[in-house]
């Protein structure tokens, strides 16, 4: 019995024994797994600090108050805070500005965030430093949860887009201000309108809008240059500011030309009075270096819905009413009128006429003979331009050349008058057998021409004329600035041997000293002070004067409309050398023209004018 029992025993004792070492090796290798895990694990913890804390870019932890729980050390670097300074406290008030309602936008922000797990939602924000510097910081936010799935908080990663905003921010405003003045442009004007046309449209109130131009401001720029030109318009904003109110906008459209859109004006007089405040503001002159500017301006006044229920209508419309006033005189400002809109729609239509004409070559030429005083010989003749009609009506210079100069096409217009002009003078002067001195007009546009110089010359190279049987007819107005590119182009004409003459000289901007200081060869005596002599004093001693100072700088004068042989016989009295006009003969197209020349003999020219 002992011996079994014993041997029960030994058995047991062998079984356990072997179960205690299978035991023993398995807790073994679950304790060496574990191990392997947790070293696994806290060499992943590792790498993952590693990578976060060297990562460029800001990376941070909040928890569900917005209080951060990890800073890394670019953030560290960027925000000038270290960890132990930064965890534990708001992330609004200290990186994030603080306003009244930062903290409900982050607590609203991490709420959107854990009721959208799965996306990265993004955001800019504006971020501040320690010593107080603002950036611009591009986030992309994720929620944080513990092993139960509650949510404890975010992970947001920054990235300074500051350069980048700065840039945007930098095109925004070139789209919308004025780079010279710092004024709304007219994009932004057409903005704030629009947004005031739909307030004005409900609340049934009144809305102007006022628009002015400089008067003779290409003079600043042609006098003084475009830098001292810049420097006016900025002190002119300025000056414009101080008389509006903060509430109003201030728009530079372009050039020379503003805007004013008032806010709560209740009717019309309030812009008037606006318009007069503004014009005798510049009563003041404006100092641009060490000189002295008196400038005045043109004002247009429109008023929705009555002048246009759009802001399209409203510019163009108060725009309308604007050079109105500079035709009036300048210096003043005028509404826009029913009136007025049907004078801009029949100049709307003239202009498209003007372009057909010139497409369909229905201008023509016609020429008035210049003719010596005593002899009645054809010297030579002027050029005019005249507008045939496809029904064969003639149209009045004076009904479409200001429609030519307000729309540029003067400038096309002006080349083929030219060009014509001096290929039918080289064909009447070789009939003629004689020379023939041909005048024509150029306007400011052409003379402004950078190409001017090479474009006569290519013209008298390509139809034959001779230089000096050319003869160029300018306004006083074109040569008023006297600047140094205005004598440079004067005398490169001249040295072409092209002659240059004042045309209506005594009606514009007339001064002695310049006439000395300009190569011309000629005046013209405007037909307003020859139609009354001999009878009216005053004029006849104008045209005296004229005549006079012409023979002292020993320049050629010509007297435009003599229509009586009284007048003649006063001009050669004077010594006037040249005369044109209905006495001899009106303006004739070039066939007539002619056999006006053919006619003119020696002869016949003495009984012509009665000698």
């Amino acid at each position: 019995m002992i011996a079994v029992v014993c041997a029960i025993f030994v058995a047991l004792n062998a079984y356990l024994r072997h179960e205690v070492r299978q035991r023993t090796e398995a807790l073994k290798k679950e304790f060496g797994d574990r191990r392997k895990a947790e070293d696994a694990l806290a060499g992943s913890e590792r790498k993952y600090r590693e990578l976060v804390e060297s990562a460029n870019c800001i990376i941070v932890k909040v928890n569900t108050s917005g209080i951060i729980t990890f800073f890394n050390e670019y953030a560290e670097q960027f925000f000038s805070f270290t960890k132990e300074e930064i965890i534990g406290r708001n992330l609004v008030g200290s990186i994030l500005p603080e306003t009244e309602s930062s903290g409900r936008i982050l607590a609203n922000l991490i709420e959107t965030i854990f009721d959208n797990p799965d996306q990265h939602l993004a955001f800019d924000s504006e971020a501040i430093n320690r010593d107080g510097s603002r950036y611009w910081i591009s986030w992309s936010n994720r929620p944080l949860f513990d092993e139960t799935g509650t949510l404890i908080g975010m992970l947001a990663v920054g990235n300074d887009i500051s350069e980048r905003r700065a840039y945007e921010q930098q095109l925004v405003y070139q789209a919308n201000y004025d780079l010279v003045t710092g004024l709304p442009n007219r994009n932004l004007l057409i903005d704030r309108l629009n947004h005031d046309i739909a307030l004005t449209s409900r609340s049934k109130g009144f809305l102007g809008l006022i628009t002015l131009d400089i008067d003779n401001f290409k003079i600043i720029n042609d006098t003084l240059g475009h830098d001292a030109g810049n420097q006016f318009l900025f002190a002119f904003s300025k000056r414009l500011m101080d008389v509006i109110r903060k509430s109003d906008t201030v728009a530079r459209l372009g050039g020379d030309e503003f805007a004013i859109l008032p806010v709560g004006l209740p009717n019309g007089e309030g812009a008037a009075v606006m318009a007069e405040k503004i014009l005798s503001s510049l009563s003041v002159p404006f100092m641009i270096g060490e000189r002295e500017l008196y400038v005045t301006v043109s004002i247009g006044i429109a008023s929705y819905p009555t002048d246009g229920d759009t802001v399209e209508l409203l510019l163009q419309n108060s725009e309308a009413a604007m050079y109105e006033a500079k035709k009036g005189g300048k210096n003043a400002f005028r509404f826009f009128t029913d009136d007025l809109n049907t004078r801009m729609h029949e100049r709307l239509a003239l202009e498209t006429n003007l372009h057909h004409a010139l497409e369909n070559n229905e201008f023509i030429l016609y020429y008035q003979p210049q003719v010596d005083v005593i002899t009645g010989e054809i010297t030579g003749m002027e050029a005019l331009l005249r507008w045939q009609q496809s029904d064969g009506k003639i149209v009045p210079p004076m009904e479409f050349i200001p429609s030519l100069e307000d729309s540029g096409l003067i400038v096309s217009v002006g080349e083929w008058v030219l060009e014509t002009a001096c290929r039918e003078a080289k064909l009447m002067s070789d009939q003629a057998g004689r020379r023939l001195t041909l005048s024509v007009n150029i306007s400011a546009r052409q003379f402004n021409r950078s190409d001017i110089i090479e474009h006569i010359d290519f013209i008298l190279k390509e139809t034959g004329l001779p230089p000096e049987s050319l003869r160029l007819e300018l306004t006083e107005s074109l040569l008023m600035g006297d600047t140094e590119a205005t004598l440079e182009r004067l005398h490169e004409l001249k040295d072409l041997g092209i002659s240059l003459s004042i045309d209506d000289f005594g009606t514009g901007y007339s001064s002695l000293s310049y006439l000395k200081r300009l190569p011309i060869s000629e005046l013209k005596i405007d037909r307003a002070f020859v139609k009354n002599v001999p009878e009216n004093k005053s004029d006849a001693v104008i045209v005296n004067t004229i005549i006079t100072i012409a023979q002292c700088l020993d320049l050629n004068v010509v007297a435009e409309g003599v229509e009586t042989e009284e007048q003649r016989q006063f001009l050669a009295k004077q010594l006037c050398p040249t005369f044109q006009g209905f006495l001899f003969s009106k303006p004739v197209p070039f066939d007539q023209f002619n056999d006006l020349i053919s006619q003119n003999q020696p002869a016949t020219r003495q009984a012509s004018t009665g000698q």
